[in-house]
């Protein structure tokens, strides 16, 4: 995933754990760039978004209706299937 702003771009690689953001310093004719390493959790991310749902559902914090939990969970199927399409073709 990649997210673009004025002067400032952040990678996430999801599979791989990763994530930089790289900032343009002093932008011109000859930029000047800084790189940063972000602090990555090591949680597989489905895991720890279904581990905060079932905690709400314990909980009994959040309230939602099946149709909406019905489109996160395709959502969250689409995101795995596209994280693993990704670490196929890169390794």
């Amino acid at each position: 995933m990649r997210f673009f702003q004025q002067h400032e771009y952040i990678s996430l690689d999801y599979a791989r754990r990763h994530a930089l953001r790289v900032r343009v310093n002093r932008p011109g004719p000859q930029p000047d760039f800084g790189f940063e390493k972000l602090n990555a959790p090591a949680v597989e991310p489905l895991r720890a978004e279904l581990e905060a749902f079932l905690n709400a559902v314990e909980a009994q914090t959040t309230k939602t209706d099946g149709v909406s939990g019905r489109a996160s969970l395709e959502l969250a199927v689409r995101v795995m299937a596209s994280i693993q399409e990704h670490a196929e073709r890169v390794n």
